[in-house]
């Protein structure tokens, strides 16, 4: 999660942005990776469902439900 919020700050900003606010104001990055985290919410791991190797099934079965 904080590759993609490094990512997407310095997508946002300019590249390195997100590695010099983590020198220069270390609180202001947390805070900010934090209010990250919150908003997009995923899930730290997946459902046994679909880590279920040449099953194929629950990915189906989740794209049906879009």
């Amino acid at each position: 999660m904080l590759e993609l919020f490094i990512e997407l700050t310095n997508q946002i900003f300019w590249d390195g942005y997100a590695e010099q606010l983590s020198t220069e104001n270390p609180k202001v990055f947390k805070f900010r990776f934090k209010e990250f985290e919150k908003t997009y919410n995923l899930p730290k791991t997946e459902p046994a469902s679909v880590r279920r190797p040449g099953s194929s099934a629950p990915l189906r079965k989740a794209a049906a439900m879009m």
